[in-house]
């Protein structure tokens, strides 16, 4: 779902009105990082993903505020590999941050619902996960023959010219 919402951000970042664009994107970015640090804490508390989102939907300016830095620091160079290697960096520490915070226990005024697509989309794009995993299974597998039959062969023929 991150993954979905995260190519939503990006989309965002390119619609006709480039300065609004921008900022959504970047506010959008800063909701999802934050998701990304609770995630750990609310996952060992047993909360669904259903319940992960509606706190960040519905205390946004609490997470925005929360995301904003590591958004900001990771959009300063322009550079994919430097933003990521910073982002690399400082992201345990927000996980820390996130741990230790205490969320608030009253709801915004109006809640954001900006995962609700990327939910959707998620549902339709991974609803039939069995075929996914067989798939792989069976890519796994035919990748593991052909590297056992190389060998084989490598191991024959080197071994020929070897005595």
């Amino acid at each position: 779902m991150q993954l979905v919402f995260l190519v939503q951000c990006t989309l965002v970042g390119y619609l006709p009105l480039p300065f609004v664009a921008k900022k959504l994107s970047f506010a959008m970015v800063s909701l999802l990082y934050a998701l990304y640090a609770f995630e750990y804490k609310w996952m060992n508390q047993g909360y669904s993903i259903n319940v992960r989102l509606a706190k960040v939907e519905n205390q946004w300016p609490y997470f925005m505020g929360f995301g904003l830095p590591l958004a900001y620091l990771t959009s300063l160079s322009g550079n994919y590999f430097i933003d990521g290697s910073l982002f690399a960096v400082l992201f345990p520490l927000t996980i820390i941050s996130a741990h230790q915070a205490q969320t608030l226990q009253q709801n915004f005024v109006f809640p954001l619902r900006l995962f609700g697509l990327s939910m959707v989309l998620s549902n339709h794009l991974f609803q039939g996960h069995e075929f996914i995993i067989k798939v792989g299974k069976f890519i796994f597998s035919l990748i593991l023959s052909i590297a056992t039959t190389t060998t084989f062969i490598v191991k024959n023929t080197v071994g020929r010219f070897l005595t």
